[in-house]
């Protein structure tokens, strides 16, 4: 009887909940561990089914049938449940067992559970670590790849979707000069960039307000919040999550970054979500600096080039009537077609009468020079001007007659200084 006593005792202060039930699943005994767990009194307890009890459908679903697969398999039978509570959900697991044979067969079975909420949430705490980690770890490689910024945020945008189980992820950058935000990357159950969200002016959509504000947008509860304006569509999808973050980087906006979760957001998963959003502003700021960079030395490229050309055959007036055309150097298609240019207009817009060509310093007269140096009489010659060519000295004179080149008709000197002469005799 004494032993009995302490048994009896050591089952009441037990923190594990240990309950027997009968055939009818009905409840025979229950500890005061099972009674604290339920929040029930004793007697709602006592000869009650656990949906007779008014407790959660799934857990009298696991219970039940693990308690039924005892009594038809004579067998031990695992079991996992979670008991909804004010503070949260508890997490529960433990086992079923046959008691009381008689003739075989099993007249009541014992459960005996036990609270493993901490846990479970300290394996999951660690879960969520681990995939903030890779996350971290996948958007640092591909803010440093060496692409566009779309392919760049795309990979990003699928990062936070992989490793936060997310339903979709959407990044958009800022047009300052706009006032709009432009989609540019978008993973998951919407891989578009077009469409109503493709370009989202400040201030209006939830995504323009977070911009408009610079304040974060979170919520565990997208159905009923007042941002999310079609709640059909989330019911729809089953959306329980958002996180939206503005893309600032000292002061300048530079995007916004969202995300839709078809579970709840743990306070460090936003907590790393606010980390990845910091580093994709940083990145996209660095990107467009780059490319703005980039497009300024082309820029730069064009001009510097156009002005060698423009330096390397310029138009010198020698007077109100006559231009000087210097060439030097080697003459190519480019160089000679930007001559040509040049000269008509010069000549369109001065009205000049004369235009002499000089090929002192041109290292080699082949066929293109001597092509070019035709082409400039007859084009000048068609604007009602005359052309003068000066430095056919006698090695170019015989290049000239070998290549079969017909200067007739064109006034050639053997020096600048004859042909200006010349072309001031014609202006008397």
């Amino acid at each position: 009887m004494e032993h009995d006593r302490s048994f009896a005792a050591l089952v009441e202060n037990m923190p594990d909940i240990i309950s027997r039930f009968d055939a009818d699943l009905r409840c025979l005994y229950t500890s005061p561990a099972g009674v604290r767990a339920t929040g029930l009194r004793h007697e709602q307890i006592i000869g009650k089914t656990h949906t007779e009890m008014g407790l959660p459908p799934e857990f009298c679903r696991v219970a039940d049938e693990a308690i039924r697969r005892v009594f038809e398999t004579n067998k031990k039978e695992s079991i996992e449940f979670d008991l909804p509570t004010p503070d949260g959900t508890t997490h529960f697991e433990g086992y079923a067992v046959p008691e009381y044979m008689r003739d075989g067969k099993v007249e009541t079975v014992i459960t005996v559970s036990r609270d493993i909420t901490e846990r479970k949430r300290a394996e999951e705490s660690l879960t969520r670590r681990v995939r903030q980690a890779a996350l971290g770890h996948d958007v640092g490689i591909a803010l440093s790849e060496n692409d566009t910024l779309p392919a760049v945020l795309q990979h990003c945008a699928e990062a936070i979707v992989k490793h936060l189980e997310a339903a979709f992820a959407r990044i958009w950058t800022h047009d300052e000069k706009e006032a709009v935000l432009n989609l540019r990357a978008s993973a998951g159950m919407y891989t578009h960039t077009n469409g109503a969200h493709g370009r989202v002016p400040v201030g209006m959509f939830k995504i323009g307000r977070i911009a408009e504000e610079r304040q974060p947008h979170l919520t565990n509860s997208v159905i009923g919040d007042a941002l999310v304006s079609d709640q059909t569509w989330a019911k729809r999808e089953g959306l329980i999550a958002f996180a939206g973050y503005p893309l600032i980087v000292e002061d300048r906006l530079v995007g916004v970054m969202a995300m839709f979760a078809r579970t709840p957001l743990a306070a460090d998963t936003l907590d790393a979500l606010s980390s990845i959003a910091n580093s994709i502003a940083q990145g996209i700021e660095r990107r467009v600096a780059a490319e703005e960079r980039s497009q300024l030395r082309e820029e730069l490229i064009v001009i510097q080039a156009a002005r060698l050309i423009e330096m390397s055959t310029p138009l010198i007036p020698l007077s109100r009537e006559i231009l000087l055309v210097p060439l030097i150097g080697i003459v190519d298609a480019e160089r000679a077609q930007q001559m040509l240019d040049n000269l008509s207009r010069g000549i369109a817009s001065t009205s000049s009468r004369i235009a002499i060509i000089d090929i002192t310093g041109v290292k080699e007269v082949d066929a293109q020079v001597a092509s070019v140096l035709v082409r400039a009489a007859l084009e000048v010659k068609l604007l009602g001007a005359q052309v003068v060519i000066t430095g056919i000295r006698s090695g170019v004179a015989r290049t000239l007659v070998r290549l079969g080149i017909d200067l007739s008709g064109i006034v050639t000197r053997s020096n600048l200084q004859s042909g200006i002469e010349y072309a001031h005799e014609q202006l008397l």
